[in-house]
């Protein structure tokens, strides 16, 4: 596996480089982590928010769940280099009994197929105390910015086998319905096809009110021309 760092924060493109910062930066103002508070990264790949939580705020609690092995390990590297003292979590039972004053999902649910969804949205209203705040960001793969990101990763020879420039048309013009989202073993590998749009209305449906939403890397842009939706939610 590519070190995740090489797909994000150290990504050989400037432009994905400086998406994936501001996407962190944004991420601190939305949770704004307090003293005593119990923070979880819900599918924290590699744990680089963890270190950039604990630097802005070293006096909170910082958990991580990262089920996938590989990931795990990035992410206990990370951790360890940059004396983090953050609890590391691989599995569901790892989960049970945990209160948090926050739950944040960056760039997770995008890759959920229906039933994978389903479990996550639970374990979130499982995991939130009833005061606390979920935030939750997911790319933005609709619009302006669907043909900007497709065109790019067709320049980058990155194109995802379902990346006809019919679907890419189609996503542009925000008819994602008939895009095919191809799951294994409930992940889907491609961004193609998934509609912040809808996710927005299942958060609703499933219990949370959203009561901010912005966008990365340029906030006053809104999802016109940005690549990333943050969401900070309160159980209803």
């Amino acid at each position: 596996m590519i070190p995740y760092e090489l797909q994000t924060v150290a990504n050989p493109s400037r432009l994905k480089r400086l998406s994936h910062r501001a996407r962190f930066a944004q991420a601190l103002r939305m949770i704004a982590p307090q003293p005593g508070q119990t923070i979880l990264d819900y599918g924290t790949g590699d744990a680089r928010l963890l270190t950039l939580l604990y630097k802005q705020e070293p006096r909170a609690d910082y958990i991580g769940y990262e089920p996938v092995a590989e990931m795990n390990e990035q992410a206990r590297r990370l951790l360890q280099a940059a004396d983090v003292p953050a609890r590391l979590l691989t599995t569901d039972t790892d989960l049970q009994g945990l209160q948090c004053d926050r739950v944040v999902c960056m760039e997770v649910f995008e890759h959920l197929d229906a039933p994978q969804l389903a479990r996550a949205f639970n374990d979130l209203r499982t995991l939130l105390r009833p005061d606390g705040r979920l935030v939750l960001s997911v790319p933005v793969e609709i619009g302006a910015a669907a043909l900007l990101k497709n065109t790019v990763r067709a320049v980058a020879g990155q194109r995802n086998e379902n990346a006809s420039w019919r679907h890419v048309a189609a996503a542009t013009f925000g008819r994602t319905a008939n895009i095919p989202r191809r799951s294994r073993a409930g992940y889907i590998d491609a961004h193609l096809g998934f509609d912040y749009r809808v996710l927005r209305t299942q958060l609703r449906a499933e219990g949370f009110s959203v009561e901010a939403e912005t966008f990365a890397p340029v906030p006053l842009l809104g999802p016109a021309l940005n690549s990333q939706v943050f969401w900070r939610c309160a159980r209803r």
